[in-house]
């Protein structure tokens, strides 16, 4: 039999390298969460920033936190199978990994639910509509 101390922290070592992986492409989706006006511009200023970008602002944090939420939802969905694989009929192993498979895909749904209400929200005050519908254009 193999030493159990030995493969926890094989399994650990792994799952941190997995989720070390998979956050580095989210470095650069939070590239874009500010957008690019003046702050400090004047009443002439073209490029003064409004309520349009203030809702391109929260689209882009939104849309982030979504993206991590997933990712996230994603590898702990992958994270409860492999307890359930690994259960070798352990009753309590079994519903440990049932457990982490129902939490992950309920808290997917809830994400991309309220990413739904968050997101019809900022469409109704930039005053945009049609597709894609993803894409905030304020009508100023």
């Amino acid at each position: 039999m193999l030493n159990y101390k030995f493969m926890r922290m094989i399994r650990n070592k792994f799952f941190y390298i997995f989720i070390y992986l998979f956050n580095i492409p989210l470095v650069s989706y939070a590239a874009g969460l500010i957008p690019d006006c003046n702050p400090t511009g004047g009443v002439n200023d073209a490029n003064t920033c409004g309520l349009c970008d203030v809702l391109k602002m929260i689209y882009g944090i939104t849309d982030f936190l979504m993206k991590m939420g997933l990712i996230l939802s994603v590898v702990f969905i992958i994270v409860g199978a492999i307890v359930i694989m690994t259960a070798r009929g352990s009753e309590s192993q079994f519903k440990k990994g049932k457990e982490i498979l129902t939490i992950s895909i309920y808290g997917a749904t809830l994400l991309l639910a309220s990413w739904l209400i968050v997101n019809t929200i900022l469409q109704m005050l930039s005053g945009s509509g049609g597709l894609p519908w993803t894409d905030i254009q304020c009508t100023q």
